[in-house]
């Protein structure tokens, strides 16, 4: 074990070639029926350093680490290289790789169709909304996932109802999926509606380890129907769920990220631009928890968006705006620089000339 505690202090340090040397030794130095018990932990250990790669290292970096990833652990419990590849393609999303992505799902999609595999069919029009969602394709976005959708119903059993724990995460999940490109879409009453399925279909299900398996769909769900109010002029509502999250017990029916919930709430005040100051306070404990959880992506567009929000809608509402919005940007650019984030680098130098324009000094 204290190999693997090796492993998670280089990867805090950002050496991740030498964390999967020592993850390596690790999963190599344990034999026997104690492989069995330990061989989980380091499937834990590559699934967390593959999805901080993601989110630190430049794109090709982190495309050849997740790659030796999945040929260098071919013998754990079970495969990473499902895993793995979900970590490649979302770099190639962020990398705007949409062609090769489309084109690779949709060959997947017609083998699916070609040997009747549902559930291949499933897969592969997610994976296809999803690089859609990237491409801002939102209607092709929803004809892949309503597809998808109504291969999930032509699954259920008479009752309606999905059986089984795997069964009932992949229906309720596709629906919040769903729900979200409406609501992305401003289709506020199909998106209610796959909200309000899911939540009631997960509320009725009985007590237990099934139902708990569910709690962060549930969540998703309740976030969603705060998203709907919001679109549809409903704020006090909107703000109601997202306290609620905010406040929601660790074990309660619904699992929330509290990251996620501060976003959304920042998101519904600056849009309102009623109440600045929590507007900016749920943004600030956003970024802070971004950035202890080495999501350097998430936090850059978060202190872009706030600094957007001081420049521009609150410029004259928050104390020491001006100053605020350029320590954001000073912070996004160096994080943008560390990992190569050339849009972000733009969208920098696009608003310290509106910081500067604002303040009346040359940009």
């Amino acid at each position: 074990m204290s190999v693997l505690a090796r492993a998670d202090l280089e990867m805090e340090e950002g050496h991740y070639g030498n964390a999967v040397d020592s993850v390596k030794a690790a999963s190599e130095a344990v034999t026997g029926k104690e492989a069995e018990l330990f061989g989980y932990e380091p499937v834990y250990e590559l699934m967390s350093l593959g999805m901080v790669a993601m989110q630190s290292l430049p794109y090709a970096e982190a495309m050849a680490l997740v790659g030796r990833i999945d040929r260098e652990f071919p013998k754990l419990p079970f495969a990473i290289s499902a895993y793995a590849r979900q970590i490649l393609d979302s770099r190639r999303r962020m990398a705007g790789d949409f062609d090769a992505l489309l084109r690779d799902d949709g060959t997947a999609l017609q083998k699916a169709r070609e040997t009747a595999n549902v559930r291949g069919q499933i897969e592969a029009l997610t994976h296809l909304a999803v690089t859609y969602s990237f491409a801002h394709g939102t209607r092709q976005q929803i004809a892949m996932l309503e597809e998808a959708m109504g291969l999930e119903r032509s699954l259920l059993p008479s009752s309606g109802v999905p059986e089984g724990p795997i069964a009932q995460l992949y229906y309720f999940r596709m629906l919040t999926m769903l729900g979200s490109a409406y609501a992305d879409n401003k289709d506020t009453g199909k998106a209610r509606k796959c909200f309000e399925e899911a939540a009631k279909g997960i509320g009725a299900l009985p007590e237990g380890a099934g139902k708990i398996r569910l709690a962060k769909i549930y969540g998703t769900a309740q976030l969603g129907k705060a998203l709907v109010a919001e679109l549809d002029d409903e704020p006090d509502e909107a703000r109601d769920i997202l306290k609620k999250a905010l406040t929601a017990p660790a074990n309660g029916a619904a699992k929330f990220d509290r990251a996620e919930v501060l976003l959304q709430a920042a998101r519904l005040e600056r849009h309102l631009n009623e109440k600045p100051l929590d507007a900016v306070r749920y943004y600030e404990e956003a970024i802070q928890l971004a950035h202890v959880g080495k999501d350097a992506r998430t936090e850059i567009s978060m202190r872009l968006q706030l600094a957007r929000y001081l420049t521009v809608e609150a410029a004259k509402k928050v104390p020491d705006g001006p100053s605020r919005a350029d320590e954001n940007l000073k912070l996004a650019e160096e994080a943008a620089g560390e990992i190569e984030f050339a849009d972000a680098q733009w969208r920098v130098r696009f608003l310290r000339g509106m910081v500067a324009q604002n303040a009346g000094q040359a940009p």
